[in-house]
């Protein structure tokens, strides 16, 4: 309400009239006109660091105070001036409606009834209007339509028994409620203005909801609401620095309309509790970052500080200002059973008063209370985090504002700052050094119900008893493990797939070694230096010889063994004993002797034992080839070296000896038996079998 105090009229005297002369004189008395602004004091939450002071006039009209105003502390007659008291302020009017304090004139406290607000027992029935802003005409459409909104704040049956009219039931236990009968969600389509676009200014969209809903309900209608809820278009949210807005005390709030926002029953919440005068909850020196709360980024109830402010809980009989009137020694504890704060609002919460602390009631120090409840995540508390399920939740608060003895007033509207510090579960303990005083979990003694212990100390935890003797702590669980290695034999069939592929089960496939025989011609003669085909001709005679064994007469000092020699050229005699890897000459008739050592058909195995590695001779024996040991595989042609890599070699130590046992049995049956044929393939010893 504005109230005309002092109409300062400079009239401009001019030497002729006319009516620009009025028309100037009257718009000099609008700026200059001196006007008492009555009504409310308010401020507007803008999750920001600057405060919006507001005044709501008897018709609920809200009158800006110029941006930088702080009001004083007390009025000229040393009344506290604290949000919610009805005040009058001298200020100028300007074009916009903003008002601008007088400089020689102070904020006068009509009546404080910021005492009185919540002191009120009667349950609260709100009478809530949403108002959805449309600016199609500037590409900034509403995703929402008023269907949506309602099932938003009342469930999908919008009956009151779901959405968030249901969560605030559930955690006021019936204190606070929507009506869900009077509820109403409307669409304003709206003309864009630089202010509530460009600027998102919270007051030009106050306005043009107002007097769009106006319009469509008419004044009798839009008057029988007692609260109200602007929804920007989600575009909107490019231009505000702000998910959420409301005014502290208030019936006003401002939601953006993303997912995060509108669809959260807990940016909800928090706004519309905003209005009856808590702010944030912190932890860590975080603000927003206690997650049990909605005042915080919580999707559950309230925790106890906030929910003993707003009246919708007690505390434990004889645990509302737990002191050193209570605490009287150190090291003695005091037990509380503490009921979870889902089931009753009546005796759920401990709140604890330091005041053996010599800070305590020190004003040059901010002093602290404590709030300590049991949570559970059931009924309202039902998508409460599982950090804080079954465990005793502890918050600080700043003890002056809530004693009520800042500045001699109680300050129900300033930030407590309200924090989250501790956990505890059951049978466990957790020693508050900061404030000298042990919280004990105790045992769980009724249906959600833990005991609590307290102990304060002096100087050391230790002063305070254990919990073994406050509670019966349970044996250590013995261990059953042993039961669980037998899960490893399920992993034992997947090793049956390679017992069924037997490697012996193959070497019945004659057919492999065949390509061996298939090599020697017709004649018998060459055969006898192809050792690997078992010599078909009837005649073994002459080939017998050129394998290792039967030439003993050579002198060992010829054939010096050089490493890894290979016959090269398809000349014995001339080659050079290369290294191992450097393949022969490609053609195949002078490599077939250096083959692999074929089976010692000659007769008199004994002489060439001590001859580790006397490689065949060339094809002709009479000329005295070095016996190059151990001949790699020399030609490169396929036809006799395929067999090399099919049987494995051994290792390159003189396996000769280890042979010769089996030379005795079939001197003269070189690789007709099925016990297979040997060769010796450079350093290594390669087998191969024949059926």
């Amino acid at each position: 309400m504005w109230r005309l105090s002092v109409p300062l009229l400079l009239l401009l005297v001019a030497a002729s009239g006319g009516r620009s002369q009025v028309t100037r004189q009257v718009t000099v008395s609008l700026y200059t006109s001196q006007v008492d602004v009555v009504g409310e004091l308010v401020y507007l939450s803008s999750h920001l660091k600057e405060i919006t002071w507001v005044i709501r006039d008897s018709e609920g009209q809200l009158i800006r105070i110029a941006p930088g105003f702080q009001p004083p502390t007390k009025d000229d007659n040393g009344r506290a001036i604290v949000a919610g008291a009805i005040v009058a302020l001298p200020c100028f009017i300007d074009t916009s409606g903003v008002c601008n304090p007088l400089p020689d004139r102070n904020m006068v406290v009509v009546s404080d009834a910021s005492s009185t607000v919540l002191a009120s027992t009667e349950p609260i029935y709100q009478r809530l209007l949403v108002i959805i802003l449309d600016y199609s005409a500037c590409n900034y459409s509403s995703s929402l339509t008023p269907d949506d909104v309602a099932s938003t704040w009342l469930g999908p049956d919008v009956d009151g028994l779901g959405g968030v009219a249901k969560k605030f039931t559930q955690c006021s236990f019936g204190k606070f409620n929507l009506n869900a009968t009077a509820f109403q969600s409307i669409t304003v389509r709206a003309s864009c203005t630089k202010e509530a676009i460009d600027q998102c200014s919270w007051w030009a969209t106050y306005h043009i909801g107002d007097e769009g809903a106006v319009k469509l309900l008419g004044t009798n209608v839009f008057s029988t609401f007692t609260h109200y809820a602007y929804v920007l278009p989600p575009k909107m949210k490019q231009h505000c620095p702000w998910d959420g807005l409301a005014l502290i005390p208030g019936n006003q709030i401002w939601l953006q309309s993303d997912r995060t926002n509108i669809e959260s029953a807990g940016t909800i919440m928090q706004e519309t509790i905003h209005s009856y005068g808590l702010w944030h909850s912190w932890r860590n020196g975080r603000e927003y970052e206690d997650y049990s709360t909605p005042m915080g980024r919580g999707d559950a109830c309230p925790n106890a500080a906030e929910t003993s402010r707003l009246g919708w809980s007690t505390a434990v009989a004889g645990g509302d200002a737990i002191d050193s009137s209570f605490l009287t020694e150190p090291g003695v504890p005091m037990s509380f059973d503490l009921p979870a704060t889902y089931i009753t609002d009546d005796g759920t919460y401990l709140r604890v008063k330091p005041d053996w602390l010599p800070t305590y009631n020190d004003a040059r120090s901010v002093s602290r209370n404590l709030y300590l409840a049991l949570r559970v995540n059931k009924s309202g508390d039902a998508k409460l985090g599982s950090e804080f399920v079954n465990k005793v939740n502890i918050h600080e608060v700043n003890a002056a504002l809530e004693n009520g003895v800042s500045d001699g007033s109680y300050a129900i509207y300033k930030d407590r700052k309200i924090t989250l510090i501790g956990l505890v579960t059951a049978l466990s303990r957790l020693d508050l050094n900061a404030y000298k005083l042990s919280v004990y979990g105790g045992s769980w003694v009724g249906n959600d119900t833990l005991r609590v212990h307290l102990c304060r100390y002096e100087v050391t935890p230790l002063e305070c008893p254990p919990l073994g003797r406050l509670e019966v702590l349970p044996p250590p669980p013995s261990p059953r493990s042993p039961p669980s290695p037998r899960p490893p034999p399920n992993p034992r069939p997947p090793r049956r797939p390679p017992v069924p592929p037997k490697p012996p089960a193959r070497q019945p496939e004659s057919p492999p070694p065949q390509p061996w025989p298939s090599p020697p011609s017709p004649t018998p003669s060459p055969p006898p230096p192809q050792p690997w085909p078992s010599p078909p001709s009837p005649t073994p005679s002459p080939p017998p010889p050129q394998p290792w064994p039967s030439p003993p007469s050579p002198t060992p000092s010829p054939p010096p063994p050089q490493p890894w020699p290979s016959p090269p050229s398809p000349t014995p005699s001339p080659p050079p004993p290369q290294p191992w890897p450097s393949p022969p000459s490609p053609t195949p008739s002078s490599p077939p002797p250096p083959q692999p050592r074929p089976s010692p058909p000659s007769p008199t195995p004994s002489p060439p034992p001590p001859q580790p590695w006397p490689s065949p001779p060339s094809p002709t024996p009479s000329s005295p080839p070095p016996p190059q040991p151990r001949p790699s595989p020399p030609s490169p042609t396929p036809s006799p070296p395929p067999p090399q890599p099919w049987p494995s070699p051994p290792s390159p130590a003189p396996s000769p000896p280890p042979r010769s046992p089996r030379k005795p049995p079939s001197p003269r049956a070189v690789c007709r038996s099925n016990k297979g044929c040997m060769h010796v393939i450079g350093p290594y010893m390669a087998h191969a079998w024949e059926t």
